[in-house]
């Protein structure tokens, strides 16, 4: 019986040590856009890709979808630019152009304004298009810190006590 009680006591006592010391382990933190810190080793973008592809599978991929929609992004964003100058200019040629009444025109005035009034509609969806892309992809950039600090760090104990209480009864459950 004896044993039974000082086995009850010192347990918790020794998990609350455990996560206490766990609790001391650095912690990886994003300070800027592009650099992070995990301890007192900073890393750019490419470093921390690089550490977590080594440490973390997880928080790697979580990175990578978030960097994959950041560049999407950017792509759509460029894209839809790119089109829209491409339309206001061809817009501005049309209107800048003047009518000739002879037959000879090699212009066609209303496909001139269809192609360039397209253009720039395309290029406008597709910059408003790239914003939730963008904001999505530097969420889930940031998130990978989370994940990382989370599942691989070690932050998480490995062994936990908890106390069920259900409507029959008292429980202590110990899980590793």
């Amino acid at each position: 019986m004896k044993r039974l009680v000082l086995t009850l006591i010192l347990l918790p006592a020794i998990l609350f040590t455990i996560n206490a010391q766990e609790s001391t382990l650095p912690q990886m933190e994003q300070v800027s856009k592009d650099l992070y810190r995990y301890g007192e080793t900073e890393f750019t973008k490419t470093q921390y890709m690089q550490f977590l592809d080594k440490n973390c599978y997880r928080a790697y991929v979580q990175y990578k979808r978030g960097n994959n929609c950041v560049i999407a992004g950017i792509t759509c964003l460029a894209t839809g630019v790119t089109m829209y100058a491409v339309g206001g200019c061809l817009l501005g040629v049309c209107y800048g152009t003047p009518k000739c009444s002879d037959s000879r025109s090699s212009v066609d005035y209303d496909a001139c304004y269809a192609a360039g009034w397209s253009l720039v509609t395309v290029g406008t969806a597709l910059n408003i298009a790239s914003i939730p892309l963008w904001v999505c992809g530097a969420r889930a950039r940031s998130k990978s810190v989370d994940v990382f600090n989370n599942r691989c760090a070690g932050h998480e104990s490995p062994m936990a006590m908890r106390l069920n209480i259900q409507p029959t009864g008292l429980g202590l459950s110990m899980t590793f």
